[in-house]
């Protein structure tokens, strides 16, 4: 069942909105089976801001539950800092027991661009590494998304894409059982989750990133949906189901060459998770490739740590920071700098080096040296340049 917000007319009447102190003018903005979300003025500072409510109420009595809000919102926090999601400015609970996280207001999401028209190649391959290295950041900290597509992505106030609704719901189940239901969109989840195999997993989401990539760039889902409109509407969603478990990839046909963006897409979304990208640091470097392939800038990838060690974890559960691009300063540097992501060993780069040049030495001697060289080079230089700038002014001023 397809629980995720649907975004209502910003004029709808609101429907059971709660008075906040400090914040006034609630107009419901989206709702759905687990939150609804509001758009309030807050008084100070001044500004609109949106509000979910989980429609999950709080028991004065279960101490658990209340519990498991507070370190959601403190991981949610956590997030918010990263530029490619929502920010997060505040979290409480409301007088009638809803729990509630106050975030950056968004006037529309790409799901809404998209019913437009498609995104440009290039913005979709900018807006995957940036949505993955949000996704990274979560999973580092042991978060699942649970429902990557469209319109989870909001247009922050500079067009950037912002990742929301991380399914804070889903840890407060009535049985105060802090386990994850299974909560999808239905386009864009992995088979394995619409077999109610899995709840959830860092593969699943890459193939949700990747569904979602496809819509950006296609202005269509990525696999058929059923069209019998006379159908009942959980008819339609169990025929499309099978539909997704059973199709097969759909190359994209666009104008120019599309092989560099079906490449990465297609290994995104194949059937077996094992296939996929391992996680979202190697999905986003796959997305940097193919930028360079169609003669573009990389975008960086930034994914954050978190900075409380409970929310951590083991280091051989970390990234490989050795698969970060950020900051090129040639094409030649960020060709350089993608064949490096692909070695596996820094000592290999070095032994053939060593092979060149007929002799051995250690990076830190080689580093060192050539540095050591550079500065004595451009110390000389300067040297040379202030003392003729000075003569020139003291001739031009009839000194000498």
């Amino acid at each position: 069942m397809d629980n995720s917000l649907k975004l209502t007319q910003p004029g709808d009447a609101p429907l059971s909105a709660p008075p906040l102190p400090g914040f006034s003018n609630p107009v419901c903005i989206g709702k759905g089976g687990n939150a609804e979300v509001y758009r309030y003025q807050q008084h100070s500072p001044r500004r609109a801001v949106a509000i979910k409510f989980i429609r999950t109420k709080l028991p004065k009595t279960n101490l658990q539950q209340a519990s498991i809000f507070g370190v959601e919102a403190d991981m949610m926090a956590q997030l918010s800092d990263h530029p490619s999601v929502v920010n997060l400015h505040g979290s409480g609970v409301a007088p009638d027991g809803r729990p509630y996280l106050i975030m950056e207001y968004c006037q529309r999401s790409f799901g809404d661009i998209v019913k437009q028209q498609a995104l440009p190649v290039a913005q979709v391959l900018d807006t995957g590494v940036k949505i993955a290295a949000a996704l990274q950041s979560a999973h580092d900290i042991g978060i699942l998304h649970r429902d990557i597509k469209p319109s989870n992505l909001l247009e922050g106030a500079t067009g950037a894409p912002l990742l929301t609704d991380f399914g804070i719901a889903d840890l407060l189940r009535a049985d105060g059982d802090s386990g994850a239901a299974i909560t999808m969109s239905v386009p864009w989840a992995a088979p394995e989750v619409i077999q109610k195999r899995t709840t959830g997993t860092v593969q699943s989401e890459v193939w949700s990133l990747g569904a979602t990539l496809y819509t950006l760039v296609t202005g269509k889902q990525p696999f058929p949906r059923p069209t019998d409109r006379t159908m009942p509407r959980n008819k339609r969603l169990q025929k499309q189901q099978r539909l997704i478990i059973a199709a097969k990839y759909l190359r994209i046909e666009l104008e120019g060459d599309c092989e560099a963006l079906n490449r990465v897409l297609e290994r995104s979304m194949r059937k077996n998770p094992a296939e996929r990208y391992a996680n979202m640091r190697e999905f986003a470097v796959a997305l940097q490739q193919a930028q360079l392939a169609y003669g573009l800038q990389p975008t960086a990838f930034d994914p954050i740590r978190a900075n409380n060690q409970k929310f951590k974890k083991a280091p051989s559960q970390l990234a490989d920071p050795r698969m970060q691009i950020s900051g090129f300063q040639s094409r030649q540097a960020q060709a350089e700098a993608v064949q490096q992501l692909e070695e596996q060993h820094t000592g290999d780069r070095w032994q053939q080096r060593e092979e060149a040049h007929g002799e051995t030495c250690s990076g830190d001697t080689a580093e060192g040296g050539s540095h050591a060289w550079r500065t004595v080079l451009i110390s000389g230089a300067v040297t040379a340049a202030v003392l003729i700038a000075g003569f020139l002014i003291a001739r031009w001023g009839g000194l000498l």
